[in-house]
């Protein structure tokens, strides 16, 4: 930018958020302001705000609502994130912004050569940073300096690299709705001043969700709607459920399934673990088990395989009834652009196991059926 002119409307292409509930966005002429939060996810919660100021223009006063807020130069250049990338690489691949990431906490698993070319093409860069601050400290993070550093699990955390000097930014998707997910595309674009393109990318998928869920709710009324428990078995030996509103229990109403074993007391707000005793006892009443275990990156569809690693999931009905399915078919690409991109297709895939006679013709990208131990 040569000269900032007072009065200009810097970012004629805007979004609009329609589905999101944890983020807000308002245009200022040379700054948009996002409000965050509350979150979901109660080991990230917090309200934040963020004044994202195009470069060369003057910063606003923090004052009154804005006070406290954090300033972040955009568009961003570079991008590091304290996870395995699930709240941001799908959007810098799709707006085009995969060089702007330098790092991650870890490599995600799976074969991303043809799924996100450019992504894949950094994660195999020399260059490229893989430090996870939680063991091996901020010092590597520091020494790169990116613009942003993303930290989508930790209050504590983002405090720390503000200290450190870094400007950290907040974001998790998957307590939204599906399309609220989805509009992952539209939060990171307002960094890079993509709007417009996020807008395009975003349209079509939004469409043909609502479509195929509004099918599904035509056809299958609540009283004929199987019954599907999520969760898996642990390390220590418990279950592992997340709170009634994470982004899976969403798909599985959408694509026409009761969820099971989420209305408890136990209130949750994130990730809890629950006996494995009770576990059992409600997957008796299950039709279909949504195995969300990483395990299935070892396992995959043999159910042989999960009951060697584990007897009791040999407990769960519908593992030998050929109704369990997980959801790493494609590696962790389904944190990663089925979730944050093309929900439309991930709830076809739900659709195909619930109601295969739906959509007789569609072969799962992300989910898979579990052979039975017997077979």
């Amino acid at each position: 930018m040569t000269e900032y002119v007072p009065g200009t409307d810097y970012f004629p292409d805007k979004v609009e958020v329609k589905w999101a509930k944890d983020w807000t966005v308002s245009y200022h002429g040379n700054y948009k302001v996002v409000n965050m939060g509350p979150v979901g996810d109660a080991n990230a919660g917090s309200r934040e705000t963020y004044v994202l100021l195009q470069k060369g223009t003057p910063a606003p006063e923090l004052t009154g609502n804005l006070a406290g807020a954090d300033i972040v130069e955009i568009p961003v250049e570079s991008l590091y994130e304290n996870s395995g990338g699930g709240s941001v690489v799908t959007a810098l691949e799709e707006l085009g912004e995969a060089d702007a990431l330098i790092g991650l906490a870890y490599i995600p698993l799976g074969d991303f050569s043809e799924i996100t070319p450019a992504l894949d093409e950094r994660y195999r860069s020399e260059d490229f940073l893989v430090a996870n601050v939680s063991a091996d400290g901020w010092e590597p993070v520091v020494e790169a300096a990116p613009d942003v550093v993303v930290v989508p699990y930790s209050a504590a955390q983002r405090e720390t690299a503000r200290s450190l000097g870094l400007g950290a930014v907040f974001y998790n998707p998957f307590w939204e709705t599906p399309l609220g997910s989805a509009e992952h595309l539209k939060f990171w674009s307002l960094f890079f001043n993509k709007e417009k393109l996020a807008n395009e990318l975003f349209a079509p998928v939004e469409s043909e969700y609502v479509a195929l869920a509004r099918q599904v709710a035509e056809a299958k009324p609540v009283d004929s709607q199987p019954t599907v428990i999520r969760g898996a078995i642990n390390r220590s030996g418990s279950w592992s459920v997340t709170g009634a509103d994470r982004v899976d229990y969403h798909l599985i109403r959408d694509a026409g399934g009761v969820p099971l074993f989420i209305d408890s007391a136990l209130g949750l707000d994130a990730f809890a673990s629950v006996s494995i005793e009770d576990a059992i006892e409600a997957s008796a009443g299950a039709d279909y088990w949504w195995n969300p275990s990483y395990d299935a990156l070892r396992n995959g569809a043999d159910g042989a395989a999960w009951v060697e690693q584990n007897p009791l999931n040999a407990e769960i009905p519908a593992l030998d009834r050929g109704a369990a399915f997980h959801i790493f078919k494609r590696g962790e690409d389904f944190y990663k652009t089925a979730l944050n991109y093309r929900v439309d297709l991930v709830l076809k895939d739900l659709v195909s196991i619930l109601h295969p006679d739906l959509v007789p013709d569609h072969e799962t990208i992300w989910l898979e059926i579990i052979t039975p131990p017997s077979q």
